[in-house]
């Protein structure tokens, strides 16, 4: 939080650069939907796929996430992010499988 052009994003960039963790940058908006944060179904070769989302990579991989502009996100968008960020967090993806963040990674 802060004025723009601080070198916010930057410095979370650097950060995460000296930590050895890939970031992935969201782009909030106020039309963002939970669909668009999990990923998005598919067809190939006639049989359904899933392609994650930079989000759910990020989970499953232990990487570092920033959200730019999270305050635009809805209430359902926060809630739902809510529900991943807890200490026993978990990422559920209809249609898939749910999975607890430490699943994937325990820090």
């Amino acid at each position: 939080m802060g004025p723009g052009g601080t070198g916010k994003t930057t410095a979370v960039k650097q950060l995460a650069s000296r930590n050895n963790r890939r970031l992935h940058i969201i782009q909030v908006h106020a039309d963002l939907t939970i669909e668009e944060l999990r990923g998005e179904p598919g067809l190939r070769d006639g049989n359904s796929t899933f392609q994650p989302s930079p989000l759910v990579e990020a989970v499953k991989n232990g990487d570092w996430i920033l959200l730019e502009e999270a305050n635009l996100a809805r209430p359902g968008i926060t809630a739902w992010l809510n529900n991943i960020l807890d200490d026993d967090g978990v990422l559920s993806i209809p249609a898939t499988v749910a999975f607890p963040r430490s699943m994937y990674h325990s820090e």
